[in-house]
């Protein structure tokens, strides 16, 4: 699926410096992550986005 949006400019440079500094993470994984924890932590009880939600707070390294 491909998601197109506009964002605050401050925004989009927040997420291109921490993509600079973070090469395991690209846009599409910083997306992911933000929205999956934007859901879980607004009630969501989707067993598949609690799983998510879970991985990216405590990644395998």
């Amino acid at each position: 699926m491909n998601l197109e949006t506009e964002v605050p400019e401050i925004l989009f440079q927040g997420m291109k410096e921490f993509i600079e500094s973070n090469p395991s993470w690209d846009q599409c994984s910083l997306t992911s992550s933000a929205l999956t924890s934007f859901l879980v932590q607004n009630g969501s009880q989707d067993m598949e986005l609690r799983e998510m939600f879970l991985t990216n707070l405590f990644p395998l390294k």
